[in-house]
Formats: C-alpha cells, structure tokens, sequence
C-alpha cells in the first residue's frame, strides 16, 4: 500500500508530466480502483469523493488546485 494519495500523485506527475487538477485526480481514482480488482487492497486509505466533475481525493485537491481568486 502507498503511504498516502499524495505518493500515487508523485507517481503519476514523475511518469506523465505536468497534469491538471481533475485529470489527476481521476488517474488517482483509476489507480486505486485498477489495485483494488486486481489485488483486493487499497492503494491508498484516503477517502474518494464524488463530485460533479468527476472523483475527488480533497487532501489532494487541496494541495494541486493551485491558487485562489
């Protein structure tokens, strides 16, 4: 198991570049959902939200929304 989405983000960032918000919160969702059939586990125990754009991990929305208006 990762130690938190945020190390799935890591990931994620490091094989692909630069990505969006929303597009890496979806490769998170994906990434969890693809281990969890295929080993049972979790990758990682932060809670998935569904919101209107799509799923949301908030600690890691928090961190890569970027800034405020």
């Amino acid at each position: 198991m990762a130690e938190n989405v945020h190390d799935v983000a890591s990931l994620i960032v490091t094989t692909l570049g630069d990505v969006d918000t929303m597009r890496l919160q979806k490769l998170a969702y994906y990434s969890q959902a693809w281990h969890l059939a295929t080993y049972g586990t979790v990758l990682f125990p932060d809670e998935i939200e569904a919101w209107t754009f799509g799923p949301v991990v908030p600690q890691l929305y928090s961190a890569h929304r970027g800034p405020t208006a």
